[in-house]
């Protein structure tokens, strides 16, 4: 349905609360914010006035185009 048009993905974190389990801290510790974090994905329309769809709550060292690709193709 929305082959037809162009769409806007925009990734961003958001800090949590340190995990209390060391396996649990490696994969929620984002680098590049030095803290850990949720990564957060949105799909917008060009318009920016219609939300196509959200992803939320994936892992902090999780990269943008991974998310994408697991999640933006549905």
């Amino acid at each position: 349905m929305l082959s037809d048009f162009q769409l806007i993905v925009d990734s961003y974190e958001q800090p949590r609360e340190r995990p209390g389990e060391y396996q649990e801290q490696k994969i929620f510790y984002s680098g590049k914010q030095k803290r850990h974090t949720f990564k957060n994905q949105l799909i917008i329309m060009p318009s920016g006035q219609e939300i196509v769809d959200v992803v939320v709550g994936k892992p902090g060292k999780t990269s943008d185009i991974t998310i994408w690709r697991e999640d933006g193709i549905k």
